[in-house]
């Protein structure tokens, strides 16, 4: 994948394992495999959660 990479880890689940608990199939949260450069809670986040930490995610990007 290109540069520039980034890891976005969206909803509850993918932030910290959220209603799943701790089953054998997960690892854990996204961060604990990945590096993560956003993490977005909600269990689903709402589609203006997620469109306002993009644009906050581009606008950092750009700035500097």
């Amino acid at each position: 994948m290109p540069e520039p990479r980034r890891v976005v880890a969206l909803g509850d689940c993918a932030v910290g394992s959220g209603i799943l608990g701790d089953p054998s199939e997960i690892v854990g949260s996204v961060e604990d495999v990945l590096p993560v450069d956003l993490r977005i809670p909600g269990c689903p986040p709402t589609p203006d959660e997620i469109a306002t930490a993009l644009i906050g995610l581009i606008d950092e990007r750009e700035a500097t």
